[in-house]
């Protein structure tokens, strides 16, 4: 048995000055989270000195693995200089170029700290040049803490082809949400197609997640992120594609790059310097020239573009650029699933663990899941719950949500893959028995 009295004793005085003991709210598990005390690599040691091979992975912002080498280097070298002056300096050109370079639709680049700020600024952006009010999302995508995005990210509203706003989180202005956010199913084109053309003149923007990894693993069907950009441009809408989490995971260039679909705007984090502060928006130079100075929008951010998560952005992305971590990703995620799809036949039971680019999760249904109420219906429930604690038992530290992201990281190995496996043959034993 795992001993967490360190993790307990810590989360009762926790509790005491900050809610639940945590400072975001998914770190929360019951009977209370664990408090690390360092990583390394594909590792996580608790403060009880419990070893884990680490899925979570920083909310998957640790797409190299921790402590990784050459991005501790970039960001020593950078505390040499400063972390923040309020002066712009030579490294965020830098990280653009690279991004321009990169990226097929990063026209323009401004840099910001959070995925929440990015998509802020691509929703500013969108609304001060259309002069239109109205956002489409997908039901279930997250795109960070802001009002307008607080909606139909937990909870579903209204019926599964004709959903309506739901708002998630108390102390957002639900009336104006309704008024401004309309919602549609992922992967129906026709949903999509019906609401953009019924309100073409108020909408300004569609944003979605070009796989719904907030849903676990939910791909687009084959030809639907195709279909999404021909009706966003016939329909003089702006595509916003928020990879936070999803870019640069497959290719260097994110997902548009590989489904060959080129949003108008798109939003970048997470793995972007491996788990440091910082997201950024990119898309049509067009488009950016709303931004003051000089444009009606303004941006502003005082840890915007700071030297220590520039220097790691741009150390990161000189291992992503290349397409060596996408490889060895593609091939620890194939390991893992035909494991796991011999395991479930072994075994006889209805999962199946849909993944892409080091990210997956674990469906309690034999059939795809396609969409968000359908990731909520898979997600297994007391079994799920189950398998993560059997699962931490057994040294694998993995989200305690039944439809969050889980992720491989480029410091995990073949063996590590393979102890996985080993692991949850017996938990999913211990599990469903």
């Amino acid at each position: 048995m795992v001993l967490l009295d360190r993790s307990k004793d810590i989360f009762e005085e926790a509790s005491t000055l900050m809610p639940r003991g945590v400072n975001t709210a998914p770190r929360f598990f019951k009977p209370h989270p664990i408090y690390s005390q360092r990583a390394k690599g594909a590792h996580i040691w608790d403060v009880d000195g419990n070893d884990y091979i680490d899925h979570h992975l920083g909310h998957s912002a640790v797409i190299l693995g921790h402590q990784f080498p050459k991005v501790i280097d970039a960001i020593n070298r950078a505390l040499e200089v400063g972390l923040s002056t309020g002066v712009e300096s030579r490294l965020p050109l830098d990280l653009a170029k690279k991004m321009h370079q990169i990226i097929p639709c990063a026209e323009n680049v401004s840099l910001a700290t959070s995925g929440t700020e990015a998509v802020t600024l691509a929703l500013h952006v969108s609304r001060a040049c259309s002069k239109k009010k109205k956002i489409i999302k997908m039901e279930g995508h997250f795109h960070g803490r802001h009002d307008d995005m607080l909606v139909s990210c937990f909870a579903a509203g209204g019926s599964a082809t004709k959903p309506i706003p739901h708002v998630d989180s108390a102390g957002v202005v639900a009336e104006e949400r309704r008024r401004n956010v309309l919602v549609v199913p992922f992967n129906d084109t026709e949903a999509l197609e019906k609401v953009v053309k019924a309100h073409k003149k108020e909408v300004a923007a569609l944003i979605m997640e070009p796989v719904a990894f907030n849903n676990g693993c939910v791909l687009p069907k084959e030809g639907y992120l195709a279909s999404v950009r021909e009706i966003t441009e016939d329909n003089d809408v702006i595509l916003i594609f928020d990879e936070i989490i999803s870019g640069f995971r497959v290719r260097p260039g994110g997902m548009g790059e590989y489904y060959n679909v080129k949003p108008d705007l798109a939003t970048f984090g997470k793995p972007m310097a491996n788990g440091y502060s910082i997201s950024a928006l990119v898309g049509r130079k067009d488009l950016f020239q709303v931004l003051a100075p000089g444009g009606s929008a303004y941006f502003g951010g005082t840890f915007n573009a700071n030297q220590v998560s520039v220097a790691a952005a741009i150390a990161c992305l000189d291992e992503l650029s290349s397409g060596t971590v996408q490889e060895h990703l593609s091939k620890l995620t194939r390991r893992l699933v035909d494991g796991f799809s011999r395991i479930a036949s072994k075994l006889h039971i209805r999962m199946t663990l849909p993944a892409l680019g080091g990210q997956f999760a674990f469906y309690f249904t034999d059939r795809e899941v396609t969409n968000f109420r359908e990731a909520k219906r898979a997600g297994g429930g007391e079994d799920f719950f189950r398998l993560q604690h059997n699962l931490l038992e057994r040294g694998f530290y993995f989200h305690r949500s039944p439809t969050y992201h889980n992720g491989i990281s480029f410091s995990h190995t073949e063996e590590d893959i393979d102890h996985l496996l080993q692991a949850l043959e017996s938990s999913l034993k211990e599990t469903m028995r």
